[in-house]
């Protein structure tokens, strides 16, 4: 993970055109067979989003902080943290697997989340303690007061500000000068994997 975690904010750090565009990818692997037939199935579980992001009439020091955060994370190469501006009631947003004996934490695809909820492999479960940002890092974190077993699926729900993994698309900054005084671009960002680890 590079020193540039987390996307500058567009409410509070660079203010971005609301509303953006975002969109939802949901990933199959389809294999055809010489009968005809077809058989299908998921590649994620979750669906990834791509986000577009629209800024008018930034200062040059925005558009810097952006060039900057950009460069830092050289390009399309790292992986960072890109929250939505609204407030939302999002259901059942893939948090992760247990992938390890002893698992005890995860980061959940939320940041101020005021109600919240976790489901194990589908079963509703109230056995953990909530850590909201910025006492939890990046993101809200829960910290699971049972043991998890290896393959357990946890799902969030909760109303605040979705944040997911992402890094820049191709070709992602595009920019617009406008006297030296303030600047016109547009970012696109692609969801990178389902949960945040």
């Amino acid at each position: 993970m590079s020193l540039f975690e987390v996307y500058p904010d567009i409410i509070s750090e660079v203010p971005g055109t609301i509303p953006f565009e975002f969109g939802v990818e949901q990933r199959s692997l389809v294999t055809h067979f010489e009968n005809g037939s077809e058989q299908r199935r998921l590649i994620d579980i979750s669906p990834r989003r791509n986000v577009k992001l629209y800024y008018t009439a930034i200062t040059q020091a925005q558009a810097q902080t952006l060039h900057t955060f950009y460069r830092g994370t050289y390009g399309t190469l790292e992986s960072f943290y890109f929250v939505f501006p609204q407030e939302k009631t999002i259901v059942d947003e893939l948090a992760g697997r247990c992938t390890y004996i002893g698992q005890s934490q995860l980061k959940v695809p939320s940041r101020y989340a005021t109600y919240h909820g976790l489901k194990r492999n589908g079963v509703v479960t109230t056995n953990y303690t909530f850590y909201s940002y910025p006492y939890s890092g990046p993101t809200d974190l829960v910290s699971l007061n049972f043991a998890a077993n290896i393959g357990d699926v946890f799902h969030w729900t909760f109303v605040g500000r979705l944040i997911i993994r992402a890094r820049f698309a191709e070709g992602a900054l595009t920019f617009s000068d406008i006297k030296n005084f303030t600047s016109s671009l547009t970012v696109d960002l692609v969801s990178v994997q389902n949960t945040l680890e």
